[in-house]
């Protein structure tokens, strides 16, 4: 017999207007410090190091792949600030339900905003988010420290609408086992490592991302970030109405400029 858990969040975002301001184009995936792509790995859109980027054998990045080198710091503290003030937002959103530290079962979850200290799954576990049929509805996972997901863990969508947005948000670092499938955007404050075979998206044509605030990112052997023709994020502010006390302003617009400027410059 099998158990599933189903939770809704204590201070859901049914009171939140969406409003989505200028896209961020392709930037798949972001380090601080340097990137590291395993054999087979696939980036579909832009990837950007600050100190180095590393392409394994028959490796792909369809976008730009960009590195400001470790002595120009300042540069890449231009392209980095808007992600690491994102980050930041995120956190500022609450803690909204309390989530327990081990996924342990199927579990399903309402939009909402979601915490814990630290949040891992057991491997060969699902996560499905229920969009109840709404359009624009999001899920915020702020964790305190790590991310860790087990292998073969699965984060799906059902009864979705238009214009969803997930967001990983942990202030220590994310290790995604091999074979997983995770749905959504990942900041972390530390590193993020990348199992092998593991898929990293967005939702319906969004790249979704791989952000490291101050080290790196790792990609092991076939995984992939993104998907094939994949689009830009949409940027999404929330706007409280008069009874929420919530707001979220990711101003990542200029980021998208500033890394498609740089990254053009190279390689001209």
């Amino acid at each position: 017999m099998i158990f599933a858990l189903v939770l809704a969040p204590a201070a859901a975002l049914a009171d939140v207007t969406v409003v989505v301001a200028p896209k961020l184009p392709e930037l798949s995936v972001y380090a601080e410090t340097y990137t590291a792509l395993g054999a087979n790995a696939a980036v579909y859109g832009n990837v950007w190091a600050g100190q180095g980027l590393t392409i394994g054998a028959n490796a792909t990045v369809t976008g730009h792949p960009g590195s400001m080198g470790a002595s120009n710091a300042a540069a890449g503290a231009t392209v980095g600030g808007p992600i690491a003030s994102a980050h930041a937002y995120l956190a500022g959103t609450g803690s909204g339900q309390a989530l327990a530290s081990t996924m342990t079962t199927d579990t399903t979850l309402f939009a909402g905003v979601y915490s814990a200290a630290s949040f891992s799954t057991t491997a060969g576990t699902t996560l499905t988010l229920d969009g109840q049929g709404r359009d624009s509805q999001i899920w915020v996972f702020n964790l305190t420290d790590y991310l860790v997901t087990g292998a073969s863990t699965k984060v799906v969508l059902i009864n979705g609408g238009l214009n969803h947005s997930i967001f990983w948000n942990s202030g220590g670092y994310v290790a995604l086992g091999a074979t997983a499938n995770l749905l959504g955007t990942v900041m972390a404050t530390d590193y993020i490592s990348v199992g092998a075979g593991t898929l990293v998206s967005g939702i319906g044509s969004s790249c979704g991302g791989l952000f490291s605030t101050t080290s790196y990112v790792s990609m092991g052997a076939g995984s992939i970030a993104g998907g094939l023709g994949c689009s830009s994020m949409a940027v999404i502010g929330l706007v409280p109405e008069p009874s929420s006390g919530m707001l979220l302003v990711a101003g990542l617009g200029l980021l998208g400029f500033l890394v498609n400027r740089r990254l053009s410059s190279r390689i001209h």
